[in-house]
């Protein structure tokens, strides 16, 4: 029943009840704003939505229906408001994208690397001491080509491994 007259006093033009409708849904609408953003919204995003959507109502008083709760009403403005400011930043975010694209490797590049991480493991895997599990960790965070065919250099030199746990350091 209150917030039948605070909707009627609204849309008579009374700001004190503006006043009181905020003190009554900011918690809950700075909840759904925060809630409804992926990624997540700054605080000062969710207070600036939050005011934005009680602005709106306060435009558009004339068009609630006093027998309505104002809620949903304030709900959806919120809603709105959050996925504007998302498109917003997704427009914003659009040179970064292209930036990260040209920084991508080449496929040609990137199906040599695999070429060579595949030679070199068939390579090791021809040694005694090979064990799979340091050598590969080897493998992932090195760039080693393997040795050229009749390389008579030792195994230690070949591998290049620096985890001592295998036995060629």
């Amino acid at each position: 029943m209150e917030q039948e007259q605070l909707v009627r006093q609204l849309r008579q033009g009374d700001s004190n009840a503006l006043r009181e409708l905020m003190a009554l849904y900011t918690p809950y609408l700075c909840t759904v704003a925060a809630n409804l953003a992926v990624p997540p919204l700054t605080a000062q995003d969710v207070e600036e939505i939050v005011s934005d959507a009680f602005i709106r109502l306060w435009r558009h008083r004339q068009d609630l229906d006093p027998n309505r709760s104002p809620k949903g009403y304030l709900v959806r403005i919120t809603r709105n408001l959050v996925v504007d400011t998302l498109r917003s930043r997704k427009a914003d975010c659009l040179p970064l994208v292209d930036e990260i694209l040209e920084q991508e490797t080449p496929l040609e590049t990137r199906l040599e690397q695999q070429e060579a991480v595949r030679r070199l493991k068939t390579h090791l895997e021809g040694f005694p001491l090979w064990t799979g599990s340091c050598c590969s960790a080897f493998i992932i965070t090195t760039s080693v080509p393997p040795p050229s065919p009749g390389n008579s250099k030792p195994a230690s030199a070949q591998c290049g491994c620096a985890c001592f746990g295998c036995g060629r350091n």
